[in-house]
This record gives C-alpha cells, structure tokens and sequence, in this order.
C-alpha cells in the first residue's frame, strides 16, 4: 500500500504547515493568555504528531511494507547516524538524566508558568528533531505558507505601532 508508505511524511509535512502557517497566528484571549495558548499549541500539535508517527510506523512494518528507507540507510540494512542525529540524541539523553537527578521533578517536568521549557519540551524538541530529519521535507507552498503567516504577523506588529489595532487585542490593556 502506498499510503502506508507516504503517510509518515503526510503526518511531518502537516506539522511543518501547523507550526509555520497557523502557529504564529495563533492566540487566546487578545495579549492576556498568548504564551500558555501557543505553548499548549505546540505541545499538542507535536504530541500528535509524533504519536500519530508512531501508530504509522507500526501499520506499516505489521503490513509487513519495509520499503521505504530511512535517508541514509539502504533497504534492509543500518541507519547511519550523522554528527548532528548523535548531538540531538545526546542532548536529550542529557536532559533526562538532568530530569531524573533533580530533587525538583514535578516542577520541571513541564517548566515553570510562562517558561515551559521543562523535559517534556526539551524532548519533544528531539522527536520533532528525528522526525523532520528523516521525512519533512520544505516545499515551495509551505515556504509560502510560513512567509504568508509572517508577513501578517509583521503587519500587525507594526501596525500597533501606530496604534492601529485591527484584531482588538489591546482593547481593556492598560497602557502600562
């Protein structure tokens, strides 16, 4: 089956577009709730994906299709590692045993409020790593999809500025 084999970059290149075109543009309740909204964003959004990854790779290897190769690995045979796979792989492995020799493991699970850079994310950082590495890939509508969405957010930037506040975000803000 062919889907079976395309569907994991399906799945990455879905991601890319959500996290290029939609995540910039993406807010709660005007300035108020930005940071905790764009971090459940990309936690979700990346939590999905790589579980969605993972349950297409299971089909595919229980339909027995081992077809589609890893980049660097010839069919049937050995993923090579490249000086940057070891790093990330190190990174992580590193922020693990941080993790799992910190007195405070609740707490920097997730990260503290308004700084979620906790292991949950340090790891997500790796998987979304491997698998971009391995099957995303940068198309010309998705480079203009992320320019689209960056564009917009530069516009209205600059638009408030000039305190011109197309969105009403700044509507009950005080001025400080």
């Amino acid at each position: 089956m062919r889907f079976l084999t395309n569907c994991p970059k399906w799945i990455v290149n879905l991601y890319l577009f959500l996290m290029a075109a939609v995540f910039p543009l993406y807010f709660q309740d005007k300035y108020y709730n930005m940071g905790d909204a764009k971090y459940s964003f990309f936690k979700y959004a990346s939590l999905a994906m790589l579980l969605l990854l993972a349950a297409a790779e299971t089909a595919r290897l229980s339909a027995g299709r081992d077809t589609s190769p890893v980049p660097g690995q010839k069919p049937g045979g050995k993923a090579r590692l490249s000086a940057a796979d070891l790093a990330a792989a190190a990174y992580g492995t590193a922020a693990l045993i941080s993790w799992l020799l910190s007195p405070y493991r609740a707490e920097s699970w997730i990260g503290s409020d308004e700084w979620y850079m906790g292991l949950l994310s340090q790891l997500l950082f790796v998987g979304i790593y491997f698998a971009v590495s391995r099957l995303g890939s940068i198309r010309r509508w998705l480079a203009w999809a992320a320019g689209t969405s960056g564009g917009l957010v530069f516009l209205l930037a600059y638009l408030h500025r000039f305190s011109i506040d197309p969105l009403g975000m700044y509507e009950g803000l005080s001025a400080y």
